[in-house]
């Protein structure tokens, strides 16, 4: 699915940090504008970052005049909902792509906690409000006591169709071995990171390749200490690139510790394109978001006790399955038909 050739989009968004890499989408009617919000001082964070943001887009907005405006999490409404007082017929979408506890809005960014009270002010006049699994959809509908079922909707992370078309096999698939990767952030205290890291490391015939955009020093200089040999850090690799990376493996990692509803009920984005790359998938077993596809014929997908991984692996062998079994409606194109059919009406 498409927009329409007659519909200009653009995207606001922000980063942290100057060096991103640039995002490009090649062939389309989309404009992209980034604004740096990584200073280190809260003030001047907020000022010129988040509050620069802000009036950025609220102008573009007056001056555009949209039709049709979606926005990603409570932190992105303001200007939309300041241009949607302003100019009612405009119609709002809004995604969430995290779910966020009650407690969490409370403790958390004042200007977020703001934002959310707009919102809620206001979801009986939108036009859509998605969340990315059912669990985590009634959490919401259920904490901000919404009943506009027809607005509610849900809408997954897949990874773009063209990942079926995975034509070459990677350099070492053909391998009935312990090759393992991990797509994801690095962080030491809310992933199981260190438990897989010395599971791994200290079996010789196995191997792991972590990709990652974010990596600590004290990860970096652990796994030196540790000599471990057979984990590879790949770093930040670009998403086209990712099928041939992953399909050197066998087995994709998710490794979150479920400190959080969020975590407890997720079904990440990495899990379905390990799923499409015909990987084998090893999750947290407090995940209780992935256990509807729990699975013990190729690719297995397996709840794993990463506290006591040696137990939880008694008899488990990768197998080889080339191609992998087919998962078209895993795909972007997919999950987004109906937003996008909507925003071009």
């Amino acid at each position: 699915m498409t927009f329409s050739k007659d519909r200009i989009v653009t995207i606001f968004s922000t980063i942290l940090s100057r060096n991103i890499k640039p995002f490009n989408i090649v062939d389309t009617h989309v404009i992209f504008k980034r604004t740096y919000i990584g200073q280190e001082n809260r003030v001047f964070r907020f000022l010129f970052g988040y509050l620069f943001f802000y009036l950025y887009i609220l102008g573009y907005l007056i001056l555009k005049r949209p039709q049709k405006i979606l926005y990603f999490e409570s932190i992105s409404a303001i200007p939309a909902l300041i241009y949607k007082f302003f100019f009612r017929q405009t119609e709002v979408f809004a995604h969430y792509h995290e779910y966020t506890t009650k407690d969490e809005y409370l403790n958390g960014m004042l200007i977020e906690r703001f934002s959310h009270d707009l919102e809620k002010r206001q979801y009986n006049k939108f036009k859509w409000i998605s969340h990315t699994n059912y669990d985590r959809l009634q959490l919401f509908k259920n904490d901000c006591n919404l009943d506009c079922e027809s607005i509610l909707k849900i809408m997954p992370n897949y990874p773009l169709l063209e990942w079926i078309d995975i034509k070459e096999v990677g350099k070492n698939s053909t391998l009935d071995t312990f090759r393992f990767v991990y797509v994801g952030p690095l962080n030491e205290e809310d992933t199981y990171i260190n438990e897989v890291c010395d599971y791994i490391g200290s079996h010789n015939d196995f191997s792991l390749e972590i990709i990652s955009n974010r990596v600590p020093v004290t990860f970096i200089e652990r796994i030196k200490t540790k000599q471990y040999h057979n984990i590879t850090i790949l770093g930040e690799i670009e998403n086209a690139k990712l099928p041939d990376v992953l399909t050197s493996n066998k087995i994709g990692l998710i490794l979150y510790k479920c400190k959080t509803l969020n975590q407890i009920h997720a079904q990440p984005n990495k899990f379905f394109e390990y799923l499409r790359a015909g990987l084998d998938i090893w999750y947290p077993k407090e995940m209780i978001g992935c256990k509807e596809f729990t699975s013990f014929v190729s690719p297995k997908i397996i709840p794993i006790d990463f506290n006591n991984i040696e137990q939880s692996v008694i008899g488990y062998k990768p197998e080889l399955v080339y191609p992998p079994r087919s998962f078209s409606k895993f795909s972007t194109e997919y999950a987004v038909a109906e937003l996008i059919k909507q925003l071009n009406n």
